[in-house]
């Protein structure tokens, strides 16, 4: 989200006395990266939400799955459009579509963040006596909270980006709106990664509860699914904390400097990145429970799909 930031309007006159010549090389890899990200997440979360929508009815882990797998889509489809941006140095689009752009982007990348802490909510209470009817009505109505939670978060940035005319008759798409709104934006972009980090991590021991005559016994297909969130959340720390940790410290550092704008751009690849890994894991786990050595452990039960529903 934040490569179409950049703090454009608040470093713009500091920057300027940098001779930028290095810093091509690195749009160019960011460049690369993102269109990389895109072939590949948009393939892997094709496959994920065919696969996830199979056993939709069946479990709740891939209710999340699935918006996850759509976010990611709507995420990594505006992908080649920013790369071909950064790689042209101009915005030939137009200014509808830069909207569009900004808009769709942050709206799903919001989307992704609250579904991934909503997962890990469910996982957590799933080791209670809960049912599965409740858990998918539940699921529902948290992925309708998550979407209009990132909505309404998101949709501020359809009127905040637009084209600027830039010399030698190229044009940009970047921050035409209030600067004040673009930080809160921005500053709000990264407290809601720092509160998934925070809170995915407080609700994982949640998932290794103690035996008990109130717990059930897991399941085969409850443990890969709960191997399946802890995944998901460590890759998902261990790409966006480097994302995080260069925007907060241009935040609380106060100094512009070429290293940090190279760390700013060189990290903003990793969203993409994100969203191309997540798929690949689900796929690799949902096979590792169809593998011939888990079906030697499943007691007859239907292997074609992870369920973190304890059995009874």
């Amino acid at each position: 989200m934040d490569e179409m930031d950049d703090l454009a309007l608040e470093e713009e006159m500091e920057v300027e006395r940098y001779d930028f010549s290095e810093i091509f090389t690195y749009l160019n890899v960011e460049a690369g990266i993102i269109i990389i990200s895109a072939a590949v997440g948009i393939c892997a979360n094709l496959y994920v939400v065919c696969a996830a929508s199979v056993s939709l009815k069946n479990n709740v882990v891939n209710a999340y799955v699935l918006q996850r797998a759509l976010a990611h889509l709507v995420f990594l489809m505006c992908a080649p459009i920013l790369a071909s941006h950064i790689i042209l140095r101009s915005w030939p689009f137009g200014d509808a579509l830069c909207k569009m752009t900004a808009g769709f982007v942050h709206i799903s990348g919001y989307a992704d963040i609250v579904l991934m802490v909503a997962m890990c909510v469910d996982g957590h209470k799933a080791f209670d006596v809960y049912s599965i009817d409740t858990r998918l009505r539940d699921s529902k109505i948290a992925a309708a909270i998550c979407w209009v939670i990132a909505t309404i978060m998101g949709a501020p940035t359809f009127g905040l980006f637009g084209t600027l005319d830039g010399p030698e008759g190229a044009s940009f798409c970047t921050v035409v709106g209030f600067s004040a709104i673009v930080s809160i934006i921005t500053n709000g972009s990264l407290l809601l990664l720092v509160i998934a980090f925070l809170v995915s991590w407080a609700l994982l021991p949640g998932m290794f509860p103690p035996q008990s005559a109130q717990r059930r016994e897991l399941s085969d297909e409850a443990l890969v699914a709960r191997r399946l969130i802890v995944a998901l959340v460590v890759s998902f720390s261990l790409i966006n904390l480097p994302f995080v940790l260069p925007r907060l410290y241009s935040i609380v550092g106060g100094s512009f400097t070429t290293a940090l704008f190279q760390a700013l751009h060189l990290t903003a690849v990793l969203p993409y990145l994100s969203s191309a890994v997540d798929p690949i894991i689900y796929i690799v786990l949902r096979r590792s429970l169809a593998s011939p050595l888990a079906a030697t452990h499943t007691r007859g039960v239907e292997i074609t799909y992870v369920n973190l529903m304890p059995e009874l």
